[in-house]
C-alpha cells in the first residue's frame, strides 16, 4: 500500500509539470497540474486519458 500512495503522490507532483512540459509544453502540462488539483485525479490520468501520449511513453517518462 505504501509504494502504490508514494506513486499517487509522485502523479499528482508539481515535479511531473516539468518532466512533461519538453514533450506537450509548459502550457499544457500547467493545465494537467490544475485540473489534477481540482479533479482529484492524477497527472498521468489525465495524460493519457486526453491522448497526449501514450501509457508507455508516460510510464517510460516517470521511470
Amino acid at each position: 500500500a505504501n509504494k502504490e500512495k508514494l506513486q499517487s503522490n509522485i502523479e499528482k507532483s508539481p515535479v511531473i509539470v516539468t518532466l512533461l512540459a519538453p514533450k506537450i509544453g509548459y502550457q499544457k502540462s500547467a493545465e494537467l497540474f490544475k485540473e489534477s488539483l481540482k479533479t482529484g485525479k492524477t497527472i498521468r490520468e489525465l495524460v493519457i486519458s486526453k491522448k497526449l501520449m501514450t501509457k508507455k511513453q508516460v510510464d517510460s517518462l516517470l521511470k
